[in-house]
């Protein structure tokens, strides 16, 4: 899944909190970047699980929609 205005990968970044605040590291060497950069990382939150679960939420939504337009007509 990809977002419209960046075009980044979302399923294989992760999101890395510290105490400074919040990066999206698109892939493992980002993540070596931010570490090796002395930056207190607080955690790291893989974006795979996330965007699968959206992705089966939008979908369970676009039928659920289609099919009480389809009953509706």
């Amino acid at each position: 899944m990809f977002t419209q205005r960046a075009r980044v990968d979302l399923a294989s970044s992760s999101l890395v909190m510290s105490d400074a605040g919040s990066v999206l590291a698109h892939d493992d060497g980002d993540l070596v970047d931010l570490l090796r950069g002395g930056q207190g990382v607080f955690n790291i939150v893989p974006l795979a699980n996330v965007v699968a679960e959206l992705s089966t939420t939008i979908q369970k939504e676009q039928l659920l929609t289609s099919e009480r337009e389809h009953r509706s007509a």
